[in-house]
């Protein structure tokens, strides 16, 4: 068997594992919920900018995603 090592020192996220393994969460869905992960604390969201930056036309399908989540 494998044996897996992090090698990551830098620029990197942690997340819960229950966002990993819970098989509700789409993968779209599990995008924004990484991207919202990785900004630092006290960062504003802009949905224009959620948009542009994770490839979302749509400002509903931005708005599904959310409901999603929350």
């Amino acid at each position: 068997m494998a044996v897996l090592k992090n090698s990551l020192k830098r620029d990197f996220t942690q997340i819960a594992n229950t966002a990993i393994t819970d098989l509700r969460i789409t993968p779209p869905q599990f995008r924004l919920l990484c991207y919202l992960h990785s900004r630092p604390d006290n960062w504003e969201i802009n949905n224009k900018d959620v948009q542009k930056r994770l490839g979302i036309k749509q400002r509903e399908t931005l708005a599904v995603y959310w409901r999603a989540l929350t």
